[in-house]
């Protein structure tokens, strides 16, 4: 039987998480796991805000094809400060992830061979966006990672090996403590896939 560990981190620029416009969700359905990360632009309260309202509309609309999800989020963000944003739907039984991303949020797989996945520039809620859909698989022992540039993008898989045999929740804190650039909101979000 497969089994999931997640875990996800926050950490505001300045103060507390009501002033974070870095936000993430994890929903566990039937057969699958729909993981999302967002980054709205600036801090503060009316980041937080503008995070909120992104996170409760991919909640909303969990069900849809990843594509219409992310458009309707672009459309739902229209007239905000923007954001960047990444959504992962992995399907427990063959695990298979399925990835839109528009931003720079961070998304590798990491396991015997590392993979990152790629998301289109631009800015949800911004001009236009053309999301494309990512496919991969995972094996098990594989490690999801989901990163804000609040973390620094950059870091080998070497540098965090003996991170890697952990739960999701201390391979998350790990990454954050280390990671962490300290002059942005951050966000780290880890799923770990064992079967």
């Amino acid at each position: 039987m497969s089994t999931l560990d997640s875990a996800l981190k926050l950490k505001a620029f300045y103060g507390g998480l009501a002033e974070c416009g870095d936000t993430g969700l994890i929903l566990r359905l039937d057969g699958h796991c729909l993981l999302a990360l967002i980054d709205v632009l600036g801090h503060g309260a009316a980041a937080y805000e503008t995070a909120e309202q992104a996170k409760a509309f991919v909640v909303g609309n969990q069900d849809q094809d990843l594509i219409d999800l992310m458009t309707g989020l672009h459309r739902h963000l229209k007239g905000s400060r923007g954001a960047v944003a990444s959504i992962c739907r992995f399907e427990i039984a063959t695990g298979l992830v399925e990835h839109v991303g528009v931003g720079n949020i961070s998304v590798r797989i990491l396991g015997p061979k590392s993979i990152r996945l790629v998301s289109r520039d631009s800015v949800v809620g911004y001009g236009q966006i053309h999301p494309r859909l990512n496919t991969v698989q995972m094996t098990s022992g594989d490690v999801l990672l989901l990163h804000s540039d609040g973390i620094r993008e950059h870091f080998d898989k070497s540098e965090i090996l003996e991170l890697l045999p952990e739960d999701a929740d201390t391979i998350a804190r790990g990454i954050m403590e280390r990671y962490r650039s300290g002059r942005d909101d951050a966000s780290c979000l880890v799923m770990k896939f064992c079967r």
